[in-house]
């Protein structure tokens, strides 16, 4: 498995990932468009020195995961420099074998490498597989998010 930074002739694959994750999601969140498709996101962010679009390739050079974080500019909010990490997705048959463990730890090499003191994400409540990963990289829980259904 190789990780690598994403270029322009990937952007339409990984798309296409955003898609998947975003109605993977839909298992934790009702609230979702399950007709939702991506169609344009990451052509905007694979030149950006403050973003970090990364992606795991295996043997056949067939993208099977991908990470996207980047730098968060809040002014003088923060008083140590923060990134995000906005999305990240493996597919399923590719899953339980580090992926998304090795594309945290680059997401987390390039966060250092910017000067980063923290990282931050969300993660939906009921994501138990997602919690475990981002437990065993040592996130911890800091906020949670609260929603009023009507």
């Amino acid at each position: 498995m190789i990780i690598r930074k994403a270029v322009r002739e990937d952007i339409s694959e990984l798309n296409e990932l955003l898609t998947l994750l975003i109605q993977d999601e839909r298992k934790y969140d009702k609230n979702i468009n399950p007709d939702f498709e991506v169609t344009e996101m990451y052509e905007n962010y694979v030149d950006d020195d403050n973003s970090c679009l990364l992606l795991a390739e295996d043997d056949n050079k067939h993208i099977v995961g991908y990470l996207f974080g980047y730098l968060v500019n809040e002014g003088d909010v923060n008083i140590n420099k923060v990134s995000k990490l906005d999305a990240m997705f493996v597919r399923e048959e590719f899953r339980r074998q580090d992926i998304g463990s090795s594309l945290v730890e680059r997401f987390k090499e390039w966060s250092k490498d910017k000067g980063v003191k923290y990282i931050e994400l969300n993660v939906c409540t009921r994501n138990d597989i997602a919690k475990i990963l981002y437990d065993r990289q040592d996130f911890k829980l800091v906020a949670e998010v609260l929603k009023y259904e009507i």
